[in-house]
């Protein structure tokens, strides 16, 4: 940005930058397809029918994925790190499907389903005593 446009520094920096990013997403892609085979195994593994699941990383993080898989009564969740030493997910949840509320019904309720949790969500009933 502070170079003139023929400087040489200023491509240098450029091809930098866009080598560095794409070097990174190529990393990001990888562990996606490998982290998705390992929750595949670890689910197979731990002898759990799923309907679908999803994988993504924490927050700016590539390295430790969250992910979870939807059963036909609870939601299954798990963490991987590339620096975890057992190939599998581990620090392992189960969630019991809760819908006191149905997405059809609400319309907030349908907005946030469909646009945030992309169908994973539960709803539990408080009931003030």
């Amino acid at each position: 940005m502070f170079y003139t446009r023929m400087k040489s520094k200023r491509r240098f920096w450029l091809k930098l930058g866009i080598g560095v990013s794409s070097i990174y997403m190529l990393c990001a892609l990888f562990n996606k397809v490998y982290k998705d085979n390992v929750f595949k195994e670890t689910l197979a593994n731990k002898q759990i029918n799923y309907f679908r699941f999803s994988t993504q990383p924490t927050i700016l993080n590539n390295i430790l994925r969250y992910s979870i898989a939807e059963t036909e009564t609870n939601y299954q969740v798990g963490f991987y790190s590339l620096l975890d030493k057992p190939n599998c997910f581990i620090d392992w949840k189960v969630s019991p499907k809760q819908r006191f509320l149905r997405a059809n019904e609400h319309e907030d309720l349908k907005y946030l389903v469909a646009w945030f949790s992309n169908g994973y969500y539960n709803v539990e009933s408080l009931n003030a005593s």
